[in-house]
């Protein structure tokens, strides 16, 4: 199973039904909802797999860590509930397990890091940010580790 079947197959599991559209907004990828009893992610068709998977990982982690209607929320709710969710899908994607083994299969710059990965560059950057914080010199130590 791929990456993204893997992950479907988890959030079709708990009941989240996933369908693809073409006639999503451009200014969106994907996004989550609730409609009286039914979740719902719903992705732009036709993205590349390493993008679907990114969004899909974003959107399910919406539903794990965010609660509330966003149209009432103010812009400091709404940027610590994507906060929450982007850290949520970086820990299911890209547990920083992943990056050391993608460091010890000799990935040597970013571009190969996140096609090991499996991700977009903006996830992986994304990625280095959420575990810089958490690990001081996090990011030095892996690019001085480059080959």
């Amino acid at each position: 199973m791929t990456a993204n079947e893997t992950l479907e197959q988890i959030i079709v599991d708990e009941g989240i039904c996933v369908t693809e559209k073409n006639n999503i907004p451009k200014c969106l990828d994907g996004l989550y909802c609730e409609y009286g009893n039914e979740k719902i992610i719903c992705l732009r068709s036709g993205m590349p797999s390493n993008k679907r998977l990114c969004v899909l990982a974003e959107e399910y982690a919406h539903m794990v860590t965010s609660w509330g209607d966003a149209q009432e929320m103010d812009t400091s709710s709404m940027g610590k509930q994507e906060a929450r969710a982007i850290a949520y899908a970086i820990e299911l994607v890209v547990p920083i397990e992943r990056l050391y083994e993608a460091r010890e299969a000799g990935v040597c710059n970013a571009y190969e890091c996140a096609e090991c990965l499996g991700v977009t560059g903006e996830f992986l950057t994304w990625v280095f940010a959420y575990y810089e914080a958490k690990i001081p010199g996090f990011r030095e130590f892996f690019i001085k580790s480059e080959r």
